[in-house]
C-alpha cells in the first residue's frame, strides 16, 4: 500500500484578534498602536508558519477567523478550514488543510463533578462545562483530536451572570482551588473515555494541544492512561520533560502543550519538536503583557507516515 507523510502543526495563538479587541480591553493606546501590533503579529506567525510548511495546521484561542484565513491566505494560496463554536469569550479551534478533510466537532456536554461541590453557590453547574468544542479529524482508521482544555487558574471559575467569579478570603479560595482541579480532571475522563472508545474500535489515536497540565500532573496521567495497559497513549517526546518546555509563568518553564499516541501508530511519528524558541514576548518580558508579539505557548510539530 501506498504511505504518505503528513506534517502536523499544533499552535496555541494566544488571543488571536484584530486590532478593535486591543482598544477594547485596553492594552494600547490608539488604533494606530494597535494597527501596527496586529501587523507585526502577522509578520510573524506568517513567517514561521511559511517556515514549518505543515500539511495540517490546528490552532487554538482564534478569536478573529477571518484574520486567521487572510493570514493563511498569504502562506497557502489554498486551503480549507473547520472551525469550532466560539465559548463565551468568543474564541474556537480551528483547523486550516491543504486537502479537504472529515472534521467535527467534539462536546463534553456534562461533567461527574460531585454535587457537593456544585451545588454549592457562588458556583453555577452550567458555567463549569467546557464551553469550547474539540476537533476531530478522521483519516482512514486515524482519529486525531485537537483540544484545548480548560485553564486550571481556579479564578477562572464564572458565576451566573458569566462573569469571573473573584475570591474574597482564604477559604473561598480554597475552595475554588478544588473546584478547580475538580473541573480538570472531569474534563480529563470526559475525553480519555472517547479516546479508550476508539482504541478498542480499532482506531488509531492521536491527541494534540494546550492540555493546561504539566507533565506530573494527574490530569496528564489520566490523558495516556494506564501503563501497559491496550489502550495507553504514549508521549510522542523521545526525551527527558526537562528538555521540553512549552510556556513560561511567572519565570518557570513548564509543559502545558502535549501530544501522545495510541500504540499502534507511535512508530509511524517522526520529527517531533516543540519550537520553544519561538514563544514570544512582550516589551521584553514574557507574558506580563497582553501585547505579545507571538504567542505564549511553543508550537508542537510532527511527521506522520500513513
Amino acid at each position: 500500500m501506498k504511505t504518505k507523510t503528513i506534517k502536523i502543526l499544533s499552535w496555541n495563538l494566544y488571543n488571536f484578534y484584530d486590532y478593535d479587541y486591543f482598544i477594547k480591553e485596553g492594552f494600547v493606546k490608539d488604533i494606530g498602536e494597535s494597527k501596527n501590533f496586529i501587523a507585526q503579529r502577522l509578520d510573524y506567525f506568517t513567517k514561521k508558519i511559511k517556515e514549518i510548511n505543515p500539511d495540517i495546521s490546528y490552532f487554538y484561542e482564534i478569536g478573529d477567523v477571518d484574520l486567521l484565513k487572510k493570514m493563511y491566505g498569504n502562506i497557502f494560496p489554498e486551503f480549507c478550514i473547520f472551525e469550532t463554536t466560539p465559548d463565551r469569550r468568543g474564541i474556537r479551534n480551528v483547523i486550516l488543510s491543504k486537502e479537504k478533510l472529515k472534521n467535527e466537532e467534539v462536546f463534553l456536554t456534562d461533567l461527574e463533578i460531585p454535587n457537593f461541590v456544585i451545588d454549592e453557590t457562588p458556583y453555577i453547574n452550567k458555567y463549569l462545562v467546557q464551553k469550547r468544542g474539540y476537533i476531530k479529524t478522521s483519516i482512514n482508521d486515524l482519529n486525531i483530536y485537537a483540544v484545548h482544555l480548560k485553564s486550571q487558574i481556579a479564578s477562572r471559575i464564572k458565576i451566573q451572570s458569566g462573569e469571573d467569579y473573584e475570591v474574597k478570603n482564604s477559604v473561598e479560595y480554597a475552595r475554588s482551588e478544588i473546584l478547580g482541579e475538580l473541573i480538570g480532571l472531569a474534563e480529563s475522563y470526559g475525553v480519555r473515555k472517547i479516546f479508550s472508545e476508539d482504541i478498542n474500535n480499532k482506531k488509531s489515536v492521536i491527541a494534540i494541544g494546550d492540555f493546561n497540565a504539566d507533565s506530573y500532573s494527574k490530569r496528564l496521567k489520566i490523558l495516556r492512561g494506564l501503563r501497559d495497559s491496550d489502550d495507553e497513549m504514549i508521549d510522542i517526546f523521545k526525551v527527558e520533560d526537562s528538555e521540553y518546555y512549552s510556556h513560561v509563568y511567572r519565570g518557570n518553564k513548564v509543559r502545558l502543550d502535549h501530544a501522545i499516541a495510541s500504540k499502534d501508530i507511535i512508530d509511524k511519528i517522526e520529527n517531533a519538536s516543540m519550537e520553544k524558541d519561538l514563544i514570544g514576548v512582550a516589551d521584553g518580558l514574557a507574558f506580563i503583557d497582553m501585547k505579545i508579539v507571538g504567542s505564549d505557548h511553543a508550537p508542537i510539530v510532527f511527521d506522520i507516515e500513513l
